[in-house]
C-alpha cells in the first residue's frame, strides 16, 4: 500500500477480495488448505473477519482548496494549497417501522364501498372525456375544412399556411390528449374490476 491513501487502499482491498475469490474457487488450491486442517468454511469465516476490519478503510479524506477567482475545488487527494476538511459524520436514524398492529385496518364491506363510489367516478369521468374527445373531433374536422384566409390590399385572397397548421396541430393535440385520458380511464377501471 502506498502512503496508505483511500485509492490505494481501495485497490489493496479489491486485490486481496479477487485473490481470495480466485482461490476458494480454484480446485487445486482449495485441497492444500483442507489437508492443512483448514475447510473452505473456516477459511470464509476467516475472509468475512478480514473484511469487517477493513470497513475502517472505506473513509475518505476531503480537500478543498479556492483558487485566486474563486473557483473552489474538492478532492479525494491532496491539493497543493488545499486544506482538509474535517467533517463529521452524517447521523443515521432508523426508520419508523410500521408493524401490523400499527398498520390501519378496512373491513371488507367498507373497501367494497369505497372501490365501488370510485368505480362510478370514474364511469362519469370516463363518460364526460368521451363526450370532449367527440366534441374535439368536430372541431379537428372543422379546423382542417376552413383554411385560413387573409386579403391583400389590392383585393387577392391568400392562405395562410403557417396559421391553417398552427390551428390543425393544435387541434391534433387536444385530440391525443383526450384519447390518452379515455385510455388512462380505462385501465384505472380495469384495476377495480
Amino acid at each position: 500500500m502506498q502512503n496508505g491513501t483511500f485509492g490505494s487502499r481501495l485497490h489493496f482491498c479489491a486485490r486481496l477480495i479477487a485473490t481470495a475469490v480466485c482461490h476458494g474457487i480454484r480446485h487445486d488450491l482449495y485441497f492444500p488448505l483442507h489437508y492443512r486442517g483448514y475447510t473452505m468454511k473456516s477459511a470464509y469465516y476467516l475472509f468475512v473477519v478480514f473484511c469487517l476490519g477493513c470497513v475502517n478503510l472505506a473513509q475518505a479524506e476531503i480537500y478543498k482548496r479556492v483558487d485566486a477567482s474563486g473557483h473552489v475545488t474538492y478532492s479525494s487527494e491532496p491539493l497543493k494549497g488545499g486544506k482538509k476538511l474535517n467533517l463529521e459524520p452524517l447521523p443515521t436514524m432508523q426508520a419508523p417501522r410500521a408493524g401490523p398492529k400499527d398498520f390501519p385496518k378496512v373491513d371488507t364491506q367498507t373497501q367494497k364501498n369505497r372501490d365501488a363510489t370510485r368505480l362510478a367516478i370514474l364511469q362519469d369521468e370516463l363518460v364526460s372525456e368521451e363526450k370532449l374527445l367527440e366534441e374535439a373531433k368536430k372541431n379537428l374536422a372543422d379546423t382542417e375544412g376552413n383554411p385560413e384566409v387573409y386579403k391583400t390590399k389590392d383585393g387577392k385572397t391568400l392562405r395562410n399556411v403557417a396559421k391553417y397548421e398552427e390551428k390543425v396541430k393544435a387541434a391534433q393535440d387536444e385530440v391525443a390528449m383526450h384519447e390518452k385520458n379515455i385510455d388512462a380511464l380505462k385501465k384505472e377501471i380495469s384495476n377495480l374490476r
